[in-house]
C-alpha cells in the first residue's frame, strides 16, 4: 500500500502552518497526543470498497487509514465547490454584499442546481458560500467566482494556482461548479487535503454540518438550504463536508466523522452508492486501535 512521503509530509505541515486565514475565522490546528488519540493502523489487507477512488485519513494527522486508486485523476462533480469556497474564505471579507451577476445565467437552466438568483440582487459573502456548500447551488458558485476575480476564467486561473501551492498535483479546474468540462479533474487524495485545510477554518466548519437553514437577499427573497448530504441526517458521527453528482463523475462525497475526539476523512469518487459506502469506510476507520 503506497505510503506518504517524509517530503510530502514536511511539505503538507508547512502549508498547514502557513495558510492565510484571517484569525477571526480560523482555528488553532488541533493537538495529538493525549487530547486526540491517533491511529496509525491501516485498513486490513482483505478490505475493499467499490467506488472508482477511495481514501480515508485520520483527519488531525493526515495518516492514511485506507487507499484505492486515490491517485487517479477523475472528474470530480460539486466537491470543486471547496476550491471556489476555499478562495472566498482566505480572500474575503465573508459580511460583504455581494452584487448577482448575469453571468448566472450560463448555470441557469439544463437541469443545474441552482436557488435561482436575481441578477442585481445583493446577498452576503456568507449566505453565498452557504448556498455553495449546503445545497450545492451552481448559482452561487458562479457569483463568488465573479466577485472574487471579476470573471469566472480569472477565477479558474487562481484556483489553478492555489491548487499547485498546496500540492494539489493532480488537480486541474476548468469551472467554479463542477459541471462535467474536459481537464476538469481531481483525485481523491487531493480532496482530502484540501478539505485538511478547509477545516482549520470555523465557519466553514459549520456551513457543512448544517442541514437546513435559509437564506434571505437584500431585496428580501427568501432561499431556503437543505443539505444534500444524507448522512448528515441519519449518521450520529458525520459532521459534513460535501456531496457531488454529474453523469461523468458519478457519485462523490468527502466526510468528515467525528467520534470520541477522534475525527477522519472519507472520500469516495465514482461511486454508486456514495451514502453507503463512506458509511462502511467511516465504520471500518474507527474500528482500528487508537493511542
Amino acid at each position: 500500500m503506497k505510503e506518504i512521503s517524509v517530503g510530502l509530509m514536511s511539505m503538507s505541515i508547512a502549508l498547514f502552518g502557513l495558510l492565510p486565514f484571517t484569525a477571526s475565522e480560523a482555528t488553532k490546528p488541533v493537538q495529538t497526543g493525549d487530547y486526540a488519540p491517533i491511529t496509525t493502523e491501516q485498513a486490513p489487507a482483505d478490505y475493499s470498497t467499490p467506488a472508482v477512488s477511495a481514501y480515508i485519513e485520520d483527519a488531525r494527522t493526515r495518516n492514511p487509514i485506507y487507499e484505492k486508486s486515490p491517485d487517479e485523476k477523475r472528474p470530480i462533480a460539486s466537491l470543486t465547490k471547496l476550491m471556489t469556497v476555499y478562495l472566498i474564505v482566505k480572500d474575503k471579507n465573508l459580511d460583504e454584499l455581494v452584487t448577482i451577476p448575469k453571468e448566472i445565467s450560463t448555470v441557469q437552466s439544463g437541469g443545474s442546481v441552482v436557488l435561482n438568483l436575481i441578477p442585481g440582487d445583493k446577498m452576503t459573502a456568507r449566505q453565498l458560500v452557504q448556498a455553495a456548500l449546503i445545497p450545492s447551488a451552481n448559482d452561487a458558485a458562479i457569483t463568488l467566482a465573479v466577485w472574487h476575480s471579476g470573471s469566472v476564467n480569472d477565477f479558474v486561473a487562481k484556483m489553478n494556482d492555489t491548487a499547485r501551492e498546496l500540492v494539489m498535483d493532480n488537480t486541474n479546474f476548468e469551472n467554479p461548479t463542477g459541471l462535467d468540462t474536459i481537464g476538469h479533474v481531481s483525485t481523491a487524495r487531493d480532496i482530502a487535503l484540501l478539505t485538511h485545510y478547509l477545516l482549520e477554518n470555523d465557519f466553514f466548519r459549520e456551513t457543512v454540518k448544517t442541514k437546513n437553514t435559509t437564506i434571505t437577499s437584500e431585496k428580501g427573497r427568501k432561499y431556503p438550504l437543505n443539505t444534500t448530504n444524507e448522512l448528515l441526517l441519519n449518521g450520529p458521527s458525520v459532521r459534513g463536508v460535501k456531496t457531488g453528482y454529474t453523469q461523468a463523475a458519478g457519485e462523490c462525497l468527502v466526510t468528515l466523522s467525528e467520534r470520541e475526539n477522534r475525527e477522519v476523512i472519507t472520500v469516495v469518487l465514482g461511486s454508486t452508492d456514495r451514502f453507503e459506502e463512506s458509511r462502511s469506510m467511516i465504520n471500518l476507520a474507527f474500528s482500528l486501535n487508537y493511542e
